[in-house]
């Protein structure tokens, strides 16, 4: 049902983008469409390998930077738009290069977050490395 739901919201965001030549919104559409991927590879692992890690992860590095995205751009449009009717001088620069650089520092150090979820080569070195929950003995455990 889910993934049914997020390809519909990529085909409206497709149409919408496509009929009022909106381009630039075309990454928008590509971090749904990411979206859409994670909640299917979620599915396919919990069925066929019993975990569901990369396509949790995959998903929750689509939603981080679908709301880097947009927050990146309507929350400095609020804030321009509120500066301009207080007049305060001169106003801060809108989107530009340093933003575009942790956008894309943020992208790849999600994929790397996807790519080797736990960074110890696939097992839990946590607890002795019997595969428990680092925080399964609480602070003073050992």
């Amino acid at each position: 049902m889910g993934t049914f739901f997020i390809s519909l919201v990529v085909s409206v965001a497709a149409r919408e983008i496509v009929a009022g030549k909106s381009w630039r919104n075309l990454r928008v559409l590509v971090l749904i469409s990411m979206l859409a991927v994670g909640n299917i590879l979620f599915h396919l692992q919990a069925r066929f390998v019993g975990t569901t890690e990369y396509g949790t992860r995959l998903g929750i590095a689509a939603a981080v930077m679908l709301l880097s995205v947009i927050c990146g751009r309507i929350v400095p449009s609020f804030a321009h738009n509120w500066l301009e009717q207080a007049s305060p001088g001169r106003l801060p620069v809108a989107f530009g290069r340093f933003d575009m650089i942790v956008l894309l520092v943020s992208a790849a150090a999600l994929l790397l977050w996807v790519a080797v979820p736990t960074g110890t080569g696939g097992r839990n070195m946590s607890a002795g490395g019997r595969g428990a929950s680092p925080c399964a003995a609480g602070p003073l455990g050992r």
